[in-house]
């Protein structure tokens, strides 16, 4: 139809048509109004074709807009259990919170984030990688800040972590080196254990001690180069220095333990000697709990115990990070935690961490990853030297989507075997690779083991990652190395034959070649060996002794007693010296003896010898 729209009713008007749909397909408005952008079609909302610019604009309660376009976001807690955004499910959404009642302390909830207060009582309000400290949310530690740098052997990585220099503990001097180990003269230079007094600074001398070989204070001295760490000459005597104590002064016992308000970092710390805290952990609640050195001067441990003197646990590695895991309890209970210097007292510098997590919200990991981190290879676990003999102990936890690496040296032609124990609800993956390259696969759970068997390369690093599959899984790692000359003296192993009663003995002569040596030795035996086994009935005392005769090569004999021959790690015990009845203070390394309570079984007795 046409409608004239001139003025006044008038000639002379603009006409124009007009088409008016009085049919039954007419528009019908939708109601209520379409909310943002979205637009009606047949009275019903729609979302834009031509795209969104915020969530209102799509349609559904998980629908969301990403880069200008609706798509299904979360519809589930679970749709967010591995997000880094937080674990909850809100609006369509990961997040954090849904409300400030979702957030820890005085923290509140924003935009799905928890937001720190302005002055904070817990590390938990900082929330991500922010710590309370003395009221104050700020980074947590990273060597790339000017007060956190790394002490002498140990590089800054990318993560802001303090790592030993690339391909283990390797060295250009004793300084860089943990105290009392040494910048070893090999190819390449490492730091381990001294083997004689001359591997030693100054007059320090070699000694043996549980740790093994390590270097201590001369006799008498004549400067502090003569003295481990920092200590001093004074007198002809090696001393601690003068050691101004912390805030904390007079916690230097169990008793007297300094109480800390738990979920916070303590800097500037100082070891003079011992060191008590306690916290009190609340209920469903794990502790992780760092201890930090900022030098080399000494050699820290730290141990969690409980107010009746069970130890929760302990870390006591010659890393500069400590950490234990304790918890969670069904009740508060408080937790005593103790620093001390191993050896002779120097002054260390060094930070506490603890950090407080409701049972459940997280997957607890193992006490590595709560100190120097272990999810790349540049920052893995290294247990195993290029000298070395056995492999350092590897236990963890691995949590989903979180990778441990482990590495290690291998000897020219050994043959390495990887096996886990395992607890838990899921499986352990590992996968070995030597310069990028994949070599083998693992999996075990706690009823299917598929090893890592027989793998053969040449000398170099090699490095094993391990990843949880389904359900965090605890684990600990059996690590075997095994050369064609110890597989080869093994087998020629004689059995020793006990009489009636329970006693034998043999003469025999060591092989030209250097095959193996004792760990756990007060020295490197670097002679040949003979090797016999000897089987035990019932539960005993086996004691065994070498004497090296007159004008042969035995030299001072060295015995070690192993579980299986092949294995470095299953080494039981070692011989000391014999005393002297007439100076019971002094011991003879010749004879040695060997003394050790076994159970029902076959053992190898090695003899070794210095060349």
């Amino acid at each position: 139809m046409t409608v004239d729209r001139g003025g006044g009713g008038g000639a002379g008007g603009s006409p124009f048509d007009m088409e008016v749909d009085q049919g039954p397909d007419a528009a019908v408005a939708c109601d209520p109004a379409c909310a943002g952008n979205q637009i009606c079609e047949a009275g019903a909302c729609a979302e834009n074709p031509g795209g969104c610019g915020d969530d209102v604009d799509c349609i559904g309660a998980s629908r969301i807009c990403v880069e200008s376009a609706c798509a299904d976001g979360c519809a589930v807690p679970d749709d967010c259990a591995q997000d880094a955004a937080g674990p909850l499910c809100v609006a369509g959404r990961c997040g954090q919170c849904r409300g400030d009642d979702d957030c820890p302390g005085a923290s509140t909830c924003r935009d799905r984030a928890c937001v720190p207060p302005d002055r904070c009582t817990s590390s938990l309000e900082c929330g991500g990688a922010f710590v309370c400290d003395d009221g104050e949310c700020t980074g947590g530690f990273s060597c790339n800040v000017e007060d956190f740098a790394c002490p002498d052997g140990y590089d800054c990585g990318d993560d802001g972590q303090c790592r030993p220099l690339a391909g283990g503990q390797n060295c250009e001097s004793s300084d860089q080196c943990p105290v009392g180990e040494v910048c070893r003269a090999s190819r390449p230079r490492y730091c381990g254990a001294c083997q004689t007094d001359e591997d030693c600074p100054g007059a320090q001398t070699c000694e043996a001690g549980a740790q093994g070989n390590r270097c201590a204070d001369a006799a008498e001295c004549a400067g502090d180069d003569d003295c481990v760490g920092n200590r001093i000459c004074e007198a002809g005597t090696c001393t601690q220095p003068s050691c101004n104590d912390d805030d904390f002064a007079g916690n230097g016992t169990q008793e007297t333990a300094a109480p800390l308000p738990g979920d916070q970092v303590y800097r500037g710390l100082v070891s003079c000697e011992t060191d008590w805290f306690q916290v009190n952990l609340p209920a469903n609640t794990v502790a992780t709990i760092v201890m930090r050195q900022r030098d080399r001067e000494a050699d820290l441990t730290l141990v969690a115990f409980a107010s009746n003197g069970t130890e929760l646990g302990r870390s006591a590695t010659n890393r500069l990070t400590e950490a234990v895991v304790v918890g969670p309890f069904g009740s508060e209970r408080p937790v005593l935690i103790e620093v001390f210097q191993v050896d002779a007292l120097a002054v260390a510098a060094y930070d506490l961490e603890i950090s407080f997590a409701e049972r459940g919200s997280f997957c607890p990991d193992d006490p590595f990853e709560a100190g120097a981190g272990d999810d790349t290879e540049a920052s893995a676990r290294y247990v195993r030297g290029p000298n070395d003999v056995a492999f350092a102990p590897v236990a963890g936890r691995a949590c989903p989507g979180d990778a441990d690496w482990v590495c290690f040296d291998l000897q020219n032609r050994e043959r390495v075997t990887i096996s886990a124990q395992v607890n838990g609800g899921g499986a352990l993956l590992g996968e070995l690779f030597r310069d990028g390259e994949s070599l083998a696969e693992g999996r075990w759970t706690s009823d299917e083991r598929e090893d890592i068997a027989n793998i053969q390369g040449a000398r170099g690093t090699y490095c094993l990652r391990l990843s949880a599959e389904g359900d965090a899984v605890g684990y600990s790692l059996e690590l075997q190395a095994v050369s064609p000359e110890v597989l080869t003296l093994c087998r020629s192993a004689e059995p020793v034959r006990l009489s009636a009663d329970g006693t034998g003995t043999d003469n025999g002569q060591l092989e030209d070649t250097d095959v193996m040596s004792p760990s756990c030795a007060a020295a490197r035996a670097d002679g040949g060996e003979a090797v016999y086994t000897v089987d035990v009935a019932a539960p005993s005392l086996l004691v065994a002794r070498a004497t090296g005769l007159g004008r042969g090569t035995l030299g001072d004999p060295v015995i070690s007693l192993r579980g299986s021959c092949e294995s470095a790690n299953s080494e039981l015990a070692c011989s000391t010296g014999v005393r002297e009845p007439a100076d019971p203070g002094l011991a003879s390394p010749n004879p040695a003896e060997l003394r050790a309570a076994v159970e029902p079984g076959t053992y190898t007795l090695v003899v070794d010898g210095f060349a």
